[in-house]
């Protein structure tokens, strides 16, 4: 099912300058958004989209999501999900909360940061076949990185 979004759903609040909405779907579902990244959610998957004129930020609260992600160099498209940040300008990528926390990259290049006690934390660099995954709430916040051939079906 893809629903294009003239209008932001469920609990939605627009202003002149940012966009901020929440979606939740019980089924697989594809969302485009206004600047037409496409956002492809799992059964069960909720996420909240925050457009500012300076950055996209969608929250993954729960399930997973695959991320077509438009180009726009000025604004970075960045997904946060239990602790991790993924960034990208134009690329298609997933994130997931489980059984683990997981970014898989299928095109472009995404940046992979965990949120740390410390400044300075650490950001990776995936390209398009690879994967980084790590336990949910893991204290330690490291994750793997590997090697993946195709994009999972959902």
């Amino acid at each position: 099912m893809k629903t294009r979004m003239a209008q932001a759903p469920t609990q939605a609040s627009v202003s002149a300058t940012a966009t901020a909405f929440t979606i939740s779907t019980n089924e697989v579902s594809t969302q485009a958004l206004e600047d037409d990244t496409e956002i492809e959610l799992s059964a069960h998957a909720t996420v909240d989209v925050d457009y500012t004129p300076g950055q996209r930020v969608v929250r993954l609260r729960a399930g997973g999501a695959t991320f077509d992600v438009a180009k726009d160099p000025n604004r970075p498209f960045i997904v946060l999900a239990d602790g991790l940040r993924a960034t990208a300008l134009g690329t298609k990528f997933r994130v997931s909360l489980a059984p683990t926390v997981r970014v898989e990259v299928y095109e472009g290049v995404v940046g992979v940061t965990e949120r740390q006690a410390k400044a300075g934390a650490m950001t990776l660099k995936l390209t398009a076949g690879q994967v980084y995954q790590r336990p949910n709430s893991s204290k330690t916040r490291i994750g793997v990185v590997q090697e993946r051939n195709k994009p999972p079906s959902l």
